[in-house]
């Protein structure tokens, strides 16, 4: 399928969430940290739909990687993490989600799908107490959801942004506090990303034209 209206182009349905967050210090090394979180479905009714979902690469493997100054290098890897989020809400909003592969010759999938979904991870951001003045660490993601027909025609386009922060003071004397604090952080603002997705999806207007002219069949 060759998409028209963006340059955007696997999956695979885990409920698992894994974050995996290496800070490199130059003091001390580097130390990698693992995240499994277990996302609720959304407490919605299913959309009657058969929505087709693809992963592109740039998300799937997706890496932030940031020099922050008397912090050291940080890499935090959410590719796994965001894929498997966007799983679990889609499979709770939707009656039957199948995933899709790759965007070209694979129209015997498409012959049953209503849709197809991809997001696309535009932004990542971090801060750290030292940069803020604060005893947070703060997590900034930004998404762009993109709507198809079964042929690749767009339907509709919107941003998804999300925001997590956790507070060190919640982490009592641990001597590594900043590995779970920027955990926390990040789970947090995965759950953001769904629940704004899951409760904003049908009020975008070209998503809710969309739903009506389904209805309507």
């Amino acid at each position: 399928m060759k998409l028209k209206g963006s340059s955007i182009d696997r999956i695979k349905c885990k409920p698992v969430i894994t974050v995996v967050i290496a800070c490199v210090l130059s003091a001390c090394g580097s130390t990698a940290i693992k995240i499994d979180e277990i996302f609720p479905p959304p407490l919605i009714e299913p959309f009657a739909l058969h929505m087709g979902v693809h992963f592109s690469p740039e998300l799937s493997d997706y890496v932030h990687e940031e020099e922050v100054e008397q912090n050291g290098t940080w890499k935090i890897a959410l590719g796994a993490a965001q894929r498997s989020m966007f799983n679990q809400i889609l499979s709770g909003m939707f009656q039957q989600i199948t995933a899709v592969p790759a965007l070209e010759n694979f129209a015997e999938i498409n012959a049953a799908l209503d849709a197809v979904i991809i997001p696309e991870i535009q932004d990542f951001q971090f801060s750290v107490p030292s940069q803020t003045r604060t005893t947070y660490y703060e997590i900034w993601i930004k998404y762009q959801m993109n709507l198809y027909t079964p042929t690749g025609e767009l339907i509709a386009q919107w941003p998804l942004t999300a925001y997590g922060k956790s507070n060190t003071d919640n982490f009592g004397f641990m001597e590594k506090i900043r590995q779970p604090a920027v955990q926390q952080a990040t789970r947090v603002a995965l759950r953001d990303a769904a629940a704004f997705f899951a409760l904003g999806f049908s009020q975008e207007t070209k998503v809710k034209d969309w739903l009506a002219r389904m209805e309507d069949g």
